[in-house]
Formats: C-alpha cells, sequence, structure tokens
C-alpha cells in the first residue's frame, strides 16, 4: 500500500525543506522575481498600457497555512505511529485531517496564489478570487496619496502594507503582504509624476504656461449731479448763450420728468 509509516514520517521533512528552499529564494531574489510575478492578461489593458510590477502577496502570508499543515501532518504522524494504518479509525482521521487542511491551509494557499497587486503605467490593480475573480481599479491620476506600514518583524522581512487614498468612492484602499512596500510606494509616486508631465505633455502649448485671466479694472465712475443742479448748470448755460430759451425748456422739462 501507498500510505505507509515511513512515507507519514518523511512528509514533514519534505514540507520543511521546500519551505525553506523557498525562503532562500525569496531573500535572493528582488521584487521582480518570478516567485512573486503573474502574468496579468494583456487583453485587459488599455491602449499603450504597460505592466510595471506584477506581484503576489509576501510569503509571509503563507506562514499561517504553512503552520497548519505541519501541524496537521505531525497528528497524522502520531496517529500513524500508534494506530493501523489500514484501520478505520485511522482513515476516518485522515479524512478529518484532510479537510481540516482544506479549511485551514488549502484555502488560504490558493487565495495566495489567485491574488494580485499590479502597477501599470495608468493605474493600480488589485485583483483576488478563486473561482469569481474582484478586481478594483485605481487610476493614478485620480491617487492622492501613498503610504507604507511595517512593523519590526515586517520590516526585517522586507513585508508591509501599503495604503493609497484616492478620490473615489471607496477613498482609503489598504493592501496588505506587500513585498517590499517601500520600493512599491516610491515606484507609485514615480509613476504618477510620469503620469502627470505625460498629461501637461498633451495640452496646447498655449495652456502650459498660459498666464491667469485678468479682469479688467473699473472705470473710474463720473461724479453724478442731482436735477436741481443740473438744471442750474442749465440756466447758466441759457444766460451764456449757448442754448437758447426753448432748448433750455425742453431739457429741463426732460428732467423733471424723472423726478
Amino acid at each position: 500500500m501507498w500510505l505507509n509509516t515511513p512515507t507519514l514520517v518523511a512528509f514533514p521533512t519534505w514540507v520543511y525543506s521546500a519551505t525553506l528552499g523557498v525562503v532562500e529564494y525569496a531573500h535572493v531574489r528582488g521584487v521582480g522575481s518570478r516567485l512573486w510575478r503573474v502574468s496579468y492578461p494583456d487583453r485587459l489593458l488599455y491602449e499603450g498600457e504597460e505592466v510595471v510590477l506584477d506581484l503576489r502577496p509576501h510569503w509571509v502570508a503563507l506562514l499561517v497555512p504553512g503552520l497548519w499543515t505541519l501541524l496537521i501532518v505531525a497528528l497524522l504522524v502520531l496517529c500513524a505511529w500508534w494506530l493501523d494504518v489500514t484501520s478505520v479509525l485511522f482513515l476516518v482521521i485522515l479524512g478529518a485531517g484532510l479537510i481540516a487542511f482544506v479549511f485551514l491551509a488549502g484555502y488560504r494557499w490558493l487565495r495566495w496564489l489567485t491574488t494580485e497587486f499590479v502597477l501599470t503605467t495608468e493605474r493600480v490593480i488589485s485583483r483576488h478570487g478563486i473561482y469569481a475573480k474582484t478586481s478594483k481599479d485605481i487610476p493614478l491620476e485620480r491617487i492622492n496619496d501613498v503610504t507604507f506600514t511595517q512593523s519590526v518583524l515586517e520590516r526585517l522581512l522586507r513585508s508591509g502594507s501599503l495604503v493609497i487614498r484616492s478620490a473615489s468612492e471607496d477613498g482609503e484602499n489598504e493592501f496588505h503582504f506587500i513585498r517590499d512596500p517601500e520600493s512599491v510606494h516610491n515606484e507609485v509616486y514615480r509613476r504618477m509624476e510620469l503620469q502627470s508631465r505625460r498629461d501637461r505633455m498633451m495640452l496646447p502649448p498655449e495652456q502650459h504656461h498660459a498666464p491667469p485671466p485678468q479682469t479688467p479694472a473699473p472705470e473710474p465712475s463720473t461724479p453724478q449731479h442731482t436735477i436741481p443742479e443740473q438744471i442750474a448748470k442749465l440756466a447758466t448755460l441759457r444766460d451764456q448763450g449757448i442754448l437758447s430759451e426753448d432748448e433750455f425748456q425742453a431739457k429741463k422739462q426732460e428732467l423733471l420728468g424723472r423726478m
């Protein structure tokens, strides 16, 4: 029978060796390594858009499911040591262990494999989902602020959280288990600056350094005279012979009609 005690005893060693290999490879390789990269479909990109970063979550996210895996395997090994591996009781325990692995560890492994953080030349994209995909896009021009947080342990492991605040309905978006969050933080800001420069270059030349519109200065207002003062001035013009008596009377009646 393929399932025997030596096989179960050796299984934790295989898991431990594989885990050490993954961790060692993760420390040697950088942000863009194959371990963390996933292939974002080109058909989902806009015309002229390019992928800058395409990352899986940091391997720290696998510590909890890894511990559950080792614990379940250790319990199965103990049961195989004390029980007959062909007995019904052991097969029941083995089935329960497999079910526990699926719910406590397997689901988290699959979620890690299907979670992406993508930075392109135009937006930030977050995708996750095992069967049904959930995607969230944040255009670079709508991002207001980008911050990252790291505990002491996360700083040693080069992991952390990234917080992006944008002018959208969600407002604040937090992404956990980001590998080397400081580098990702700087890259997002760099792409935002490049996007801003590109948008300014697309404006007409006269709008690049167009002076602010100037409001015309108000014209000086002429002093307003009362109707009696105007009639007095008309009388002076009449006395000087500039206006005739008829013109004086016509102007006088016009001014009196305004009162």
